[in-house]
């Protein structure tokens, strides 16, 4: 989990620096799944906190002894972009065109 972790933080890094943007982390969800468990019984968390770690390994270990089978816990982070100030703009740089030759 580390590793794809650390890859995914270098990915993210890349394309905001070639998109000239910069990235804030806005929040995060877990959904945890098991094996005929409905959909609607999926359990959804917003991880704000270290807090909120505590309390989807409780629930992953309430189905651990429930003896529930492939259980799954996705983590979707969104993130922000946000305009970097270090760049100029590139349209300000550039001196007026000429208009096309008639």
């Amino acid at each position: 989990m580390q590793n794809f972790t650390g890859v995914v933080i270098k990915k993210l890094a890349k394309a905001a620096n070639t998109a000239k943007y910069t990235v804030e982390w806005d929040s995060a969800t877990v959904v945890i799944s098991a094996d005929r468990f409905a959909k609607a019984g999926w359990i959804s968390i917003d991880v704000e906190e270290e807090s909120k770690w505590k309390v989807i390994e409780e629930w992953i270990e309430e189905f651990m002894i429930k003896k529930r089978v492939n259980i799954t816990a996705k983590l979707v982070v969104h993130y922000q972009k946000v305009e970097r100030d270090d760049v100029e703009s590139s349209d300000e740089d550039k001196p007026p065109g000429r208009g096309a030759k008639v």
